[in-house]
């Protein structure tokens, strides 16, 4: 594999894990869990949370008073038509990961993942993604 797919498929990994770490530390995300978790439990860890859910294809939310709510964005920022740089990556990382971590663990995280490959095994960055690290 091209050390440039390497790089980029390390950096988009950085970015889903920075957000599901901000998604954990607002209350709407925390809520939409536990609305999850009343459909069952399962094996998968909720990054930045207690949970174990099991993995789902999608979630579809309406409001106690019945609105929904949609948004369509046909080119997302980060992709190939709206690319991010990999200092605009990490940089995302740091903020979102900071809403739900101290800096030095944020840090510890990013590090893991752009030098993976480093690591002893996937327990090892599972680990730094749990709620008690």
């Amino acid at each position: 594999m091209p050390e440039s797919t390497r790089r980029r498929a390390k950096l988009l990994f950085l970015d889903a894990i920075g957000v599901a770490l901000a998604a954990s530390s607002f209350d709407f995300g925390r809520r939409a869990v536990r609305g999850l978790a009343t459909l069952g439990t399962g094996t998968a860890q909720v990054i930045g949370l207690p949970q174990r859910l099991a993995l789902r294809d999608a979630v579809l939310v309406t409001m106690k008073d019945g609105r929904t709510f949609e948004r369509r964005e046909d080119v997302h920022r980060g992709s190939p038509e709206r690319p991010l740089t990999e200092s605009d990556i990490i940089a995302k990382f740091m903020d979102n990961a900071g809403r739900a971590l101290q800096p030095g663990q944020a840090g510890r995280i990013r590090d893991a993942v752009l030098e993976v490959e480093a690591l002893a095994n996937a327990k090892e960055l599972a680990g730094m993604l749990s709620p008690n690290y």
